[in-house]
């Protein structure tokens, strides 16, 4: 296996190898912060996959100061919250008819200001 700072390189450049490594490396860990804000292993996993997304997604933002692992925490820890707030207050989604936005549960509200 190669060392942390080749890893994430490789992983910058899109390299899946790369990925699977990184993921291998920390899943454990993640996961056992995912499992401290979800209400059930589902959502937790949900969590871990959204988290790594964003890991390497905002890789580039991670300047090699510090911790890798406390970043990567830092980004799974808001990854989860945002899922926590999704969860609890969720949007219905919008349709639109006509000149009429209507979101579920009979709320509308049209286009256009009232005069």
């Amino acid at each position: 296996m190669q060392d942390l700072n080749e890893i994430l390189e490789a992983c910058k450049r899109g390299e899946r190898l790369a990925q699977r490594q990184l993921y291998e490396k920390y899943k454990g860990r993640m996961f056992a912060v995912c499992l401290r804000y979800a209400d059930k292993r589902e959502d937790a996993e949900d969590m871990l996959q959204e988290g790594f997304i964003q890991v390497f997604k905002d890789l580039s933002q991670f300047k090699m100061l510090g911790s890798f692992e406390g970043w990567m925490r830092k980004v799974v820890v808001n990854v989860a919250l945002q899922y926590i707030r999704q969860k609890r207050n969720p949007r219905p989604p919008l349709l639109n008819i006509g000149m009429t936005w209507i979101m579920q549960k009979n709320w509308t509200r049209t286009c256009f200001p009232k005069i």
